[in-house]
């Protein structure tokens, strides 16, 4: 089970957003957003419905309650890939979805793509 230091940690990164973009939102400052994903303070209730809110999810998955409310199945540099509750696609299909993620990343970083064995 995730704590909530770690799950803010991870859907601020998912969405692709800076400490600096959620204290904003927030109305905090930065370090006051940074210190909640450190463990060193907590956020009230109303903080977290917020960020329930902004990030879509349940406030039992932000608290770590629940595990399944969004699966990460691929993260880059530039790029992550999540389906909530899993989405509806076989393994399989999840690994052609990366292995094209990963054809498109290579083309635009102009190299060739690797062939699969």
């Amino acid at each position: 089970m995730s704590s909530l230091p770690e799950r803010l940690r991870q859907l601020r990164k998912l969405h692709d957003r800076s400490q600096e973009d959620l204290a904003e939102y927030l109305g905090i400052s930065k370090s006051g957003y940074g210190y909640y994903e450190q463990g060193r303070n907590e956020p009230s209730l109303a903080t977290i419905k917020k960020l329930a809110r902004y990030y879509n999810v349940s406030i039992d998955y932000i608290t770590g309650e629940e595990e399944n409310e969004a699966e990460k199945i691929y993260e880059s540099d530039s790029f992550s890939l999540s389906f909530k509750n899993g989405g509806d696609f076989s393994p399989g299909s999840k690994e052609k979805i990366i292995d094209f993620i990963k054809m498109i990343e290579e083309i635009e970083k102009g190299r060739k793509p690797k062939k699969k064995d």
